[in-house]
């Protein structure tokens, strides 16, 4: 065994020469390209951000909606919670797990404007919702007073879209595009499209200024294609 081993010293010297030359050869070839350079991070984080952000909102606004309170969990024009009401607010403390809980109320959408009494119209809607915020406070304090709460009054815009709306763009999704060329840009579109092999729309010419009356040359009529050439003046009669 012993012989084995000597016999394997020129082996492992070798392989280890071969690797220092190796490292030598890496360190000494410049990396400086490989490099990021100075805010490269801060660029990635900030592509991040703009692409996470708006889904980072959108959950947000689909928390506020799913633990809002709405007029239907109400009896209409009271301040009177509904069963519907007790099994939502039940929900949503149980999945608190000790942060505090953000409870949304609607606005009282069901109070019918009056435009004789418009003036207490926003009287009657404040009064009404801070009873209904009451109900929740007194309902959460009996049922789970181990949940840190609060309230907010929020009118928040109807949910989803309406059919129209809808398939105006479901339909211009499948239409082929569509664009303006700036006028500004109409008369270099050659010039602009001439390196890549695209065929060039010519621009339309612009507005033919009234001709002069005729002296001699071609009249008016004759410019426009509307009839025959006028004959020379010392031609024959016909």
């Amino acid at each position: 065994m012993a012989c084995c081993s000597w016999n394997r010293l020129p082996i492992l010297a070798a392989g280890c020469l071969v690797w220092l030359a190796g490292a030598e050869f890496a360190r000494a070839q410049p990396h400086a390209k490989h490099i990021p350079q100075p805010g490269f991070y801060d660029f990635l984080l900030m592509n991040r951000s703009s692409v996470a952000d708006p889904f980072v909102q959108q959950a947000r606004n689909g928390l506020i909606l799913d633990q809002t309170l709405w007029n239907h969990h109400y009896v209409e024009l009271k301040d009177d919670l509904r069963t519907s009401a007790f099994h939502l607010l039940d929900r949503l403390a149980r999945r608190s797990h000790g942060e505090v809980l953000e409870l949304h109320l609607q606005t009282a959408r069901d109070l019918a404007y009056n435009r004789v009494n418009f003036e207490r119209y926003g009287k009657f809607r404040n009064d009404l919702d801070r009873k209904r915020v009451n109900a929740i406070v007194d309902y959460m304090t009996a049922n789970h007073p181990d949940v840190t709460f609060l309230v907010r009054v929020i009118d928040p815009a109807p949910v989803g879209m309406a059919g129209p709306e809808a398939m105006k763009g479901f339909r211009e999704m499948s239409e082929a595009s569509r664009g303006v060329i700036p006028p500004e840009l109409q008369n270099n579109l050659s010039s602009i499209l001439g390196g890549s092999g695209s065929t060039a729309v010519p621009a339309p010419p612009p507005a033919a200024a009234a001709a002069p009356a005729a002296t001699g040359g071609l009249g008016a009529e004759a410019t426009q294609g509307a009839g025959p050439p006028a004959p020379p003046p010392d031609a024959p009669p016909q």
